[in-house]
């Protein structure tokens, strides 16, 4: 009887060490979670933000109103600018009548350093959740993407040098959701168009 007592304190003894083993493990793994890089209150104030007072959803008239405030008629010796950068043009992209993408284009010879680009956005949004940079081999040809997820809402900074002289740099603020949508709904009709011409061409002959 004692010997059959001393096993089960013996065993109760184990098991509580490893209950207490795997509790110390939940804990720290909880401890080791990812901590969100934005709050619910912050998302939800910025996600439908693009710049200055223009917002995601707002109709063609509308946000062209808003763009007037940066985006004025060409004048000689005036410059487009917003904060303190210039840029060349600004588009904008609708869906159903409705803002969901607006594009700066930057001449990048206005830079020193793109990363001067990136500074501009990273003291509110922190660190971008992608930083690209693609090589073509034995080329001068490069692509240099950054993102920031916020949100409904992307910012991207893309820059494209081509044979080492031509450059392309712009900023998208955009929703993602939609212009996937909107491209599938693009291709879809260039597919019908091919499909008919295709068709047409084969009750030639």
């Amino acid at each position: 009887m004692k010997r059959l007592l001393i096993i089960f304190l013996f065993s109760s003894i184990l098991i509580s060490g490893c209950n207490n083993d795997i509790s110390d493990k939940r804990i720290e793994a909880d401890n080791r979670k990812e901590v969100p890089k934005y709050t619910d209150s912050f998302i939800n104030a910025e996600q439908d933000k693009i710049i200055g007072d223009l917002k995601f959803g707002m109709s063609e008239k509308e946000a062209k109103k808003e763009m007037e405030k940066f985006d004025p008629p060409y004048e000689p010796g005036h410059k487009k600018s917003i904060g303190n950068f210039d840029y060349d043009f600004i588009r904008a992209k609708y869906d159903s009548n409705k803002l969901y993408s607006i594009i700066l284009s930057i001449t990048l010879g206005k830079w020193d350093n793109f990363d001067e680009l990136r500074n501009l956005i990273e003291p509110k949004f922190g660190k971008p959740d992608s930083d690209k940079v693609e090589w073509q081999r034995d080329s001068c040809n490069y692509q240099h993407r950054i993102l920031w997820t916020i949100g409904k809402k992307e910012i991207e900074i893309f820059n494209e040098i081509s044979d080492c002289k031509t450059s392309l740099t712009f900023i998208e603020i955009y929703l993602p959701d939609i212009q996937h949508k909107v491209y599938e709904r693009e291709e879809q009709i260039k597919n019908k168009v091919k499909d008919s011409l295709t068709n047409a061409a084969k009750n030639v002959f």
